[in-house]
């Protein structure tokens, strides 16, 4: 299977003092120590010989992280950040203009920006003790659900609404960055290690060419695939129509599912659970039941993502059918036309 998590940022605060080095495999998030002298990283951490940075009293210490491109797309995220809270208050730990993890007053907080309209705060009750070596955890997976974990054990969740807004320019360590680019609330505690892991852009492309099928198959897909981009190169105004009225109707079908409360349900996680299972074991003719029992679900609590406006307008338009009309069958693999028929189309 696709990994669906891509580590894009690895800070350990080892090695050379206000040195700040990212150990992810892309190395695309170095930092930049400010205002935190030499001696505020220190050798041992949570473990002996695992560094730490310590909090500064200084208001605009900080760890800098410029965004670049592997920061792009940045549709969820995950964060793990092993800290130790000196003072009850705490402070924020990480975060950008479209996410944040902090401990607040002795709770795991976290703050989401979506990019469609708006954002939110989500909080733990439980308390963070004070002077222990604890792994504070946030995820907001764009799809199904945002969590706080503390220790590896959930502490809250709500259901997610969209994906995240860009991540712009920059993510701070162990502050808070307010417009206008004021830092003044730094963390009060020591920071040991910070992983940061975003949604794989190509998890699904990955996932659909990573499941069992023949040498003949794969080689017919690669061709339907190169000449998909023909078609869209060839025809630039449509091929932009179409993308357009397709990630709106996709939005759209996903807004009606959360606003119906469908996201969140354990129908929704197991029918999850179960079409990877199966995808990822070829078994793609049981998939359309799956989606079957998932839809008359959807239907049971008067919810149906397809009858929307935007989805209207992709079926409809004059450039959707156009590009679709260039593109040869899809004649090369029986079993997943049928799990088309069986369990997709209407």
């Amino acid at each position: 299977m696709a990994e669906l998590w891509e580590l894009i940022l690895h800070h350990s605060y080892t090695g050379t003092p206000g040195v700040v080095f990212d150990q992810s495999p892309r190395r695309g998030s170095h930092g930049v120590a400010v205002h935190i002298p030499d001696g505020d990283f220190l050798r041992d951490g949570a473990s002996e010989g695992s560094g730490a940075v310590v909090a500064n009293p200084n208001p605009n210490s900080h760890i800098d992280v410029p965004v670049t491109s592997v920061w792009r797309p940045l549709s969820g995220i995950h964060v793990e950040v092993v800290c130790i809270c000196d003072e009850f208050a705490g402070g924020p730990l990480i975060g950008g203009d479209c996410f944040g993890l902090s401990v607040f007053d002795g709770e795991v907080s976290g703050t989401y920006s979506v990019g469609s309209f708006g954002g939110g705060l989500f909080k733990s009750e439980e308390v963070v003790p004070i002077g222990e070596w604890v792994t504070v955890g946030y995820t907001y997976d764009g799809v199904l659900r945002a969590e706080l974990t503390l220790n590896g054990t959930p502490v809250a969740e709500i259901g997610s609404s969209g994906y995240l807004g860009p991540a712009t320019q920059h993510v701070t360590i162990g502050n808070r960055r307010a417009p206008g680019g004021v830092y003044n609330t730094p963390f009060a505690g020591r920071i040991d290690d910070v992983k940061v892991w975003r949604v794989n852009p190509h998890y699904i492309n990955d996932d659909f060419t990573r499941r069992p099928i023949d040498d003949s198959v794969a080689r017919c897909w690669a061709d339907w695939f190169r000449k998909l981009k023909e078609v869209m190169r060839s025809d630039p105004e449509c091929a932009a129509v179409f993308i357009s009225l397709l990630n709106a109707a996709l939005v759209s079908g996903k807004d009606a599912l959360v606003d119906g409360g469908a996201f969140a349900g354990p129908e929704m996680l197991e029918a999850g659970r179960r079409y990877r299972e199966l995808w990822s074991e070829g078994r793609v003719r049981e998939i359309p039941a799956v989606i079957a029992d998932l839809i008359a679900w959807w239907r049971r609590i008067g919810v149906d993502p397809t009858d929307n406006d935007e989805v209207r307008a992709l079926l409809a338009d004059p450039c959707v059918q156009r590009i679709l009309d260039k593109l040869p069958p899809i004649d090369c693999d029986g079993e997943f036309t049928d799990y088309l028929i069986g369990g997709v189309t209407p």
